[in-house]
Order: C-alpha cells, then sequence, then structure tokens
C-alpha cells in the first residue's frame, strides 16, 4: 500500500494496547482511534476478545467479505490470521502489513467486479427508457431457447408506437422521448413478472412471455396500450 496500513486495535487490556502500539510504531502503520466507526479507515483489526458492537463497530459485511482483515490473538475466533498471546512484536507488525496487502487484493478484486456488473448493465440496458436493450433481447432469446422446456410455450409479442413519427414532428424530440418513457413505463409495470420486456430501438419494444401458447397469443393480439 502506499499509504500506512490502517489498523484497529480492540482490546480491554491496556498493557497489551501498548505493546501493540509500540510494536505498530512504524512509518508504513496507523493506528486507528476510537472502535472503527469509519469503517473505510481501517485496513486490519487486532482483537484479543469476542466480537461486540460496543467494541468493534465495523460493518458486518466488510469483515465477511474480507475487506477489513483480522488477526485474533489468543481467541477463538474465525480470523485471518491467529497469533498466540505470546506473539512476538515482529509477528504482529508482519501479520498486519501481509494481511493488509492480501485486503488490498480483495477490494482491488470487488471493485473490478462492481465496474463489471456496471459495464455489463450498462451495455445491456437502453439509456433512455432503462429497459433491457436489443442486446440483452438478443441474448435473452438465445438462452431461453437454448434452455426451453417443450412444456413451457414462448410467446414473442413485437410492438411500435402508432403514429409516433408525428409526435416528434408535431411535438419536439423532448415529448417522443417522454412518451417512449411512459410506455416502458407501463409495458415493465404489467408485466415484470409475466414476462421480459426490452426496447429494440425507435418506438419498436418486444415482450417475452413464457407458457402463453398461440390461441392466447391470438386473443390477445388486438391489445393496445396507450401512452397517456
Amino acid at each position: 500500500m502506499s499509504r500506512p496500513v490502517r489498523i484497529l486495535l480492540s482490546t480491554q487490556n491496556s498493557q497489551r494496547r501498548q505493546s501493540w502500539s509500540e510494536a505498530l510504531q512504524t512509518a508504513r502503520c496507523q493506528i486507528v482511534e476510537g472502535n472503527g466507526q469509519a469503517s473505510d479507515d481501517v485496513d486490519v483489526l487486532v482483537i484479543d476478545q469476542p466480537l461486540s458492537e460496543s467494541n468493534v463497530a465495523l460493518d458486518d459485511e466488510r469483515l465477511t467479505k474480507g475487506q477489513v482483515g483480522m488477526v485474533a490473538v489468543g481467541v477463538g475466533l474465525p480470523a485471518d490470521v491467529s497469533l498466540p498471546t505470546d506473539h512476538s512484536s515482529r509477528e504482529l507488525r508482519l501479520a498486519c502489513l501481509l494481511l493488509a496487502e492480501i485486503v488490498r487484493l480483495r477490494r482491488q478484486r470487488e471493485a473490478s467486479r462492481r465496474q463489471e456488473r456496471v459495464l455489463t448493465h450498462l451495455a445491456l440496458s437502453d439509456s433512455l427508457t432503462g429497459l433491457p436493450n436489443r442486446r440483452a433481447w438478443d441474448q435473452q432469446i438465445a438462452e431461453r431457447l437454448a434452455n426451453g422446456q417443450d412444456d413451457k410455450p414462448l410467446c414473442v409479442v413485437l410492438l411500435d408506437i402508432d403514429q409516433f413519427h408525428d409526435v416528434n414532428d408535431i411535438l419536439g424530440h423532448q415529448e417522443g422521448d417522454a412518451a417512449l418513457r411512459r410506455i416502458a413505463d407501463r409495458l415493465s409495470n404489467t408485466l415484470r413478472r409475466a414476462g421480459y420486456v426490452a426496447r429494440l430501438g425507435g418506438d419498436e419494444f418486444a415482450v417475452l412471455l413464457e407458457g402463453v401458447n398461440d390461441t392466447k397469443a391470438a386473443a390477445a393480439k388486438s391489445c393496445r396500450i396507450c401512452s397517456s
């Protein structure tokens, strides 16, 4: 890490706290005061007692996901590193520094995963309506066909907005965009549980309904959705 490793000490033993502080008094370590309420400021937790809200206020999820490393001293806790009570100063210091590097790599990996999820969402979403886009639709169709079951028919519904070009020409593209969003909301709210809705582009939408046979599809083909 380019900055000092931020270490939170959790112990009721004043002598042990003093010993830990002296062992970690290096340019590469920084002791965090308090009980870690600002969990982003903590890289490593050194603890010799059971975890509780009274002594450590770290986010449980960050500990569970390894976004904060834990060094347990003389106590049976599920920790990244366990040290005996009679550990040396060098052992404690090395444990904290090495664990901090592992935590850094874990955080980088989690950040990469988050970024990948965001990029995937952007690549598969229509920026105007928030619905899945044509790429997502093609992917969904391919997956459903590959994993299709004979006893669950699929119905594909293709929709467009009547006289949509007139809306753009007369009222302007801003009103046209608003109409697209309203219809996207109407489709999504109506079919969220029953089907998969996507915007293919322009004024074209598509719906994939599972368990709808030819008879039901034919009965519903005259259905119209109003944008008002």
